[in-house]
């Protein structure tokens, strides 16, 4: 588990306290960003708790306040997975945050249009 802290972060917005974890078997990993946005990725990165990954779970199901450039730079995911339903009323995922993956070299799978995925490891 690398998030939230141990003190939980107060505010109005509960998403800065999802939970991010890391799995790791035999020699592959991934990331579950949860709803976690950048303040959580900055402060991981900040305290070295983030490395490369295979698989990435974008965080924030894809919204613009996650999945930075500076993030991607460093977890370097091969393949990430957006999960959000086909009719989402917020407009996930964000074209940025697609840009941002496309531009990282990152095979992305979509929920909505791919429907339940599986990944063996």
């Amino acid at each position: 588990m690398l998030w939230p802290p141990k003190k939980p972060l107060v505010g109005a917005d509960i998403n800065r306290n999802s939970l991010v974890l890391k799995i790791r078997h035999d020699e592959k990993s991934m990331l579950l960003m949860g709803d976690a946005g950048v303040e959580a990725e900055h402060t991981l990165l900040k305290e070295g708790k983030l490395g490369v990954v295979d698989l990435l779970i974008v965080g924030h199901h894809g919204a613009d306040d996650a999945t930075s450039k500076d993030f991607l730079e460093i977890v370097q995911p091969k393949e990430a997975v957006i999960s959000t339903n086909a009719d989402n009323f917020r407009g996930y995922p964000s074209s940025d945050v697609l840009k941002r993956l496309e531009a990282a070299k990152v095979k992305v799978y979509r929920t909505a249009l791919e429907g339940e995925l599986a990944f063996e490891f």
